[in-house]
């Protein structure tokens, strides 16, 4: 299969993985985002990019992994939502956690197995601005991927950081 062929397969099944599939395919089909292949870290399956597309772990994913591979589809859909964040979002913890509730619920709607206890905890919280349970949503990822350097990322998006900072009122 070409690789346009592969990606329009892609899209179809992330289309029908529920309404955060759609949203995804809804955002990666208006802004022309294109799936593509680049080489990253062996912790990361998938990333997005300040060009505004995203990219899948060539170590992992191919043109020939199966279009209706669950957890790619989650990837993807978590790194749409990221560009859909903008950057400053994206770079938060609090764009971190949403992103991983809207992976892993496809996820968990494709593929239940692969949801782990930790996953179902992190997917269980409010999502929200409250720092107490952002911060407990990233000691989860955490435990999930001890690697995981979530903790280098301001709880919120960086404009409502300094805000918080100086007023010690929480956005929203």
């Amino acid at each position: 299969m070409d690789h346009t062929a592969w990606v329009n397969a892609v899209l179809q099944k992330l289309d029908n993985a529920g309404p955060d599939g759609r949203a995804a395919v809804a955002y990666i089909a208006a802004r022309h985002v294109q799936i593509g292949f680049r080489k990253q870290g062996e912790a990361t399956g998938a990333m997005w990019w300040i060009d505004g597309n995203l990219y899948l772990n060539p170590a992992q994913y191919s043109d020939a992994t199966p279009p209706d591979d669950a957890y790619m589809l989650s990837l993807l859909a978590h790194e749409a939502l990221h560009l859909r964040q903008g950057l400053f979002t994206a770079l938060s913890r609090y764009g971190e956690f949403q992103a991983w509730q809207v992976g892993f619920k496809i996820l968990k709607s494709l593929d239940p197995a692969q949801i782990s206890p930790v996953l179902e905890q992190i997917m269980a919280l409010p999502f929200g601005w409250e720092r107490g349970v952002i911060r407990q949503a990233a000691a989860l990822m955490i435990q999930y991927d001890p690697g995981y350097r979530i903790n280098w990322l301001p709880v919120y998006p960086l404009g409502q950081e300094l805000r918080y900072w100086l007023t010690r009122k929480m956005p929203g």
